[in-house]
């Protein structure tokens, strides 16, 4: 199937239009050379195709400005995709680079915490271990203490039996002496037992500033501080039984 063409259609054109102008040119003139005819008819159709060539190149010079246009148009979308898809590109490398550096964070991160939990299980047996040995040395100190009391109770009786025995002899007995090796017993056990108390809270204060728990196991550890002040309090109510 033959392509249509402008160029060739208005050649066509103006070729027909040429040709009616030249028939009715020779049917308005009178008769002529009828060689002198045939070259001006050639004549007219020259210069008809040479109109009509002009009017042909003006159209196609049209048509290629207009092509011309639709490229450079096409040029600068082209451009700008390629601009665009640059950025894309540019966009996801960073993405990709700020993707990998957070996942290093988040790893890194990750293994801070379990750090730190193993670091706070270990400080939760240490204080553990520490509250332990508080409680069995506040036991030693309780057994200590009663044990303390019932040697002084023997020695208060048999101070009011050797009392009854001699009878109107008690004058000769050094009371004051007595009464200062009790005083220094009960003394020295008093000084014992203050310093254990005062060591293990030391105890019991280091191991919280150094262990960082939860409230909950300082609570538990307060709880376990009240239970020695409770027993403190016991022994200081009980000091007036010591004297002789």
């Amino acid at each position: 199937m033959p392509v249509w063409s402008p160029l060739r259609s208005n050649r066509r054109y103006y070729s027909s239009i040429s040709f009616l102008f030249l028939v009715l040119a020779m049917a308005e003139e009178p008769a002529a050379n009828p060689c002198c005819s045939v070259w001006k008819f050639q004549y007219t159709e020259v210069v008809a195709k040479r109109n009509a060539l002009r009017e042909a190149v003006n159209l196609l010079s049209a048509h290629i400005n207009k092509i011309e246009a639709e490229n450079l148009t096409l040029s600068k979308a082209l451009e700008e995709e390629r601009a665009r898809v640059e950025a894309e590109k540019d966009a996801k490398a960073k993405e990709s680079v700020v993707r990998v550096e957070l996942e290093n964070e988040v790893l890194q991160l990750k293994s801070e915490i379990t750090s730190l939990q193993e670091n706070v299980y270990a400080r939760e047996e240490l204080l553990q271990t520490q509250i332990s040995q508080g409680e069995a040395e506040s036991k030693c100190l309780k057994e200590l203490l009663e044990k303390e009391m019932k040697r002084g109770d023997a020695e208060n009786k048999k101070d009011e039996a050797e009392k009854s025995n001699l009878g109107g002899g008690t004058q000769m007995i050094d009371k004051d002496l007595i009464q200062k090796q009790v005083s220094a017993e009960v003394n020295r056990f008093k000084e014992l037992l203050a310093k254990e108390m005062k060591r293990e809270d030391s105890d019991k204060k280091k191991a919280l500033e150094s262990s960082g728990l939860p409230e909950a196991e300082k609570s538990k550890t307060d709880g376990e501080e009240m239970m020695v002040d409770i027993e403190r309090n016991q022994v200081e109510e009980l000091r007036p039984l010591w004297k002789p």
